[in-house]
């Protein structure tokens, strides 16, 4: 979750992550989506056909997953004009 950089509600945006990633939360969440949750204490609470999909799927848990880091700002600037050149060079 991201919250805007000149949000108008931060102390809101704070209350319902904090909401959604209680464990009981975010399982009941994630049996309704049909995916599995990363918030701590959650997995036990899942639904068991979710969990065993998981299990199976990523046997060491989600201690292995690279998780992709933030992307610095201006970036996207960046690659945007790069991808503009490559195309004008087509």
């Amino acid at each position: 979750m991201a919250l805007p950089a000149r949000g108008r509600n931060d102390a809101g945006a704070y209350a319902w992550i904090n909401f959604v990633m209680r464990p009981e939360i975010a399982a009941k969440v994630g049996k309704s989506v049909g995916n599995f949750t990363a918030a701590k204490g959650a997995d036990q609470l899942m639904d068991p056909r979710l969990r065993a999909q998981f299990t199976e799927n990523v046997p060491d848990g989600l201690k292995n997953i690279m998780w992709y880091p933030a992307i610095p700002p201006g970036l996207e600037e960046i690659e945007g004009a790069v991808l503009d050149r490559v195309k004008a060079a087509n």
